[in-house]
């Protein structure tokens, strides 16, 4: 065996091997340039292997030819160059000279070929090509028309001509162009004119919208269109209902074909749909230190008929927590983002000394409110189980309410910035259907702002319960109480530890919630970052109940599926030590 392997390390010596020197490349100094013309130089002139600077004429001339044309699209159109190429090095000495300015831009805008000043839209029914509005171009022509007394950079020059023609297709001038683009260099005077002439063309209206054969009613899909036939063109209403398509659950891909008249100013839109799956089944495992192993199993049916009514059903089960969860939706005709909804949910809960067996009906209205406000109005009928510490209850109530949320996020799964604002209210009356009265509310709020690699996070938990009358916390089911500590809310305590207790210390619960939190993160690495933190507050019944502080600090490994959370905190209102938090999950 040793004998196969010595022969096999002799071949491998024996290989010719790449040489080492033939392969590195010259080092490159750059004198006299800014920062902007030494990248752009060594951009254009990109690597240099060693063994091409034998060739020195050659490579001199080669070199000074590409670092002119880097100075030139920065708009110095007559440097002085030197190159001198040694066995290793390559020098380029550089005096820019005077920046060209763009000393004059005459700008003209033109409709089928004749002179059009930008002026106000005339409506009209039929499919006559629309006149220019004075707001439709008026921001890139504006861009455009600034570069006047500027320096000629031909590379700004050519993103705002690009920003023009793209502002003009997607507003649905589809056959837009430049007529005319000339630019004339005076490199004695180092200055430079542009004569620009752009024909708008029509402005194209929508036309028909057709749809590939899917099993679903035409009703319910053009109920997504925002649109009438002779509505003007625009790429954005396009990608509006694409995402609007998407969003529904019913389809897997989408693809918007635009189909042009060729005698016409009229776009049909023809869309290829992909169907879903009709069935999807989804698993998960995890693990948390507020719920401890978890498993869900999760069957969705994007579509149960041609009305695109859709349903689901998720058994999740945790040490603390099972519960089977089904949902049936039922779509509006008059809004796209609207759907009324039904559920029934079974839970069993075992935390702390709370035990709870619930049963829950209800049905909801979904519907937007506007500026990315999501909200549902709803009734839900809840049968609870409970024993909380050494009280044990039955309670049956008819609860209508309504909820609402915003998000705002950048960064994806891993967000640099953003907020989100969250409250409900619900309610209960002994003399409709329920064993007591009641007012509930919350709200909540988080917010992330980051600098370079710090970022900062702050949330805010508030809660209340009105029991109005002779109604007392006894008529309360425990699922309505309000409980702190764990790791969504007071680190440094177990999760919903932190609650008023009875005469026994076995907690009963609270009327109230008030929880605010702190937090700042280094990211001192690609995918990890350090985190200090202070959460405080409690659920309560008087202002003078206790509250509890839990600073700590963590680690945080910014994995594909978000973040996963390291925390241990310390509960430094109480003799509970030091809790490790581990978590997964959206921040915002």
């Amino acid at each position: 065996m040793k004998s196969v392997l010595l022969a096999w390390l002799i071949a491998c010596l024996c290989l010719p091997m790449p040489s080492i020197a033939r392969d590195a490349n010259a080092s490159i100094a750059i004198e006299g340039a800014t920062r902007e013309q030494r990248d752009n130089i060594r951009a254009h002139i990109g690597e240099v292997a060693i063994n091409r600077l034998a060739n020195t004429y050659q490579l001199s001339r080669s070199l000074e030819e590409k670092a002119l044309k880097a100075m030139q699209a920065l708009g110095y159109f007559s440097p002085e160059l030197s190159v001198s190429v040694d066995d290793k090095r390559i020098q380029i000495a550089v005096t820019p000279g005077d920046a060209t300015t763009i000393t004059s831009l005459n700008f003209l805008l033109e409709e089928n070929g004749a002179d059009q000043p930008l002026a106000q839209a005339r409506s009209s029914s039929d499919a006559a090509p629309l006149e220019i509005t004075q707001s439709l171009l008026a921001e890139p022509v504006k861009a455009l028309q600034a570069l006047k007394g500027q320096r000629f950079a031909s590379a700004v020059y050519e993103q705002r001509k690009a920003a023009l023609l793209a502002s003009a297709r997607r507003q649905g001038l589809l056959d837009a162009a430049y007529s005319k683009h000339r630019v004339v260099v005076d490199k004695s005077k180092a200055s430079a004119s542009v004569e620009l002439a752009f024909n708008t063309g029509q402005r194209y209206r929508f036309g028909k919208l057709t749809y590939s054969d899917v099993p679903l009613n035409s009703a319910r899909l053009h109920s997504l269109m925002r649109w009438q036939k002779g509505d003007a063109f625009s790429t954005s209403t396009l990608n509006k209902l694409q995402r609007k398509l998407m969003d529904t659950g019913y389809f897997a891909s989408v693809v918007l074909q635009q189909r042009k008249s060729s005698d016409k100013p009229i776009v049909d839109i023809h869309a290829v749909l992909g169907m879903n799956a009709p069935n999807k089944i989804r698993t998960g495992i995890g693990y948390g230190t507020d719920t401890g192993p978890r498993a869900k199993l999760r069957w969705d049916k994007p579509y149960l008929n041609r009305a695109g009514h859709s349903g689901s059903a998720e058994l999740a089960a945790s040490a603390v927590r099972q519960s089977l969860q089904t949902l049936y939706k039922v779509p509006s005709l008059r809004r796209a983002d609207t759907h009324w909804q039904t559920e029934f949910n079974l839970v069993e809960e075992d935390i702390e000394d709370t035990r709870s067996s619930q049963q829950q009906i209800g049905l909801a209205y979904v519907t937007p409110l506007g500026n990315g406000w999501r909200s549902s109005l709803y009734a839900k009928y809840l049968r609870e189980r409970f024993t909380q510490g050494s009280e044990r209850g039955r309670s049956e109530l008819l609860l209508p309410g309504a909820n609402a949320s915003l998000t705002r996020s950048r960064g994806g799964l891993v967000p640099s910035g953003g907020f989100r604002l969250a409250g409900s209210i619900e309610g209960a009356h002994d003399a409709f259907f329920s064993d007591a009265t009641l007012l509930r509310v919350t709200a909540d709020a988080r917010y992330i702002k980051s600098f370079g690699r710090h970022r900062l996070l702050g949330g805010l938990q508030l809660g209340s319960l009105f029991l109005p009358g002779s109604s007392n916390l006894q008529d309360v089911p425990s699922s309505l109480r309000f409980f702190a500590g764990g790791d969504q809310s007071i680190r440094g305590y177990d999760y919903r530890s932190l609650a008023p207790r009875d005469q026994a210390g076995e907690l009963i619960g609270g009327q109230n919630l008030a929880v605010a939190k702190l937090e700042y993160n280094y990211r001192f690495a690609k995918n990890w970052r350090a985190a200090l933190f202070v959460d405080g507050g409690s659920a309560f019944n008087n202002s003078s109940d206790k509250a509890y502080l839990g600073p700590g600090f963590g680690v945080h490994w910014l994995s594909p599926i978000g973040a996963v959370r390291f925390d241990i905190g310390f509960a430094a209102s109480d003799d509970q030590g030091v809790t490790l938090h581990l978590n997964v999950g959206p921040e915002l």
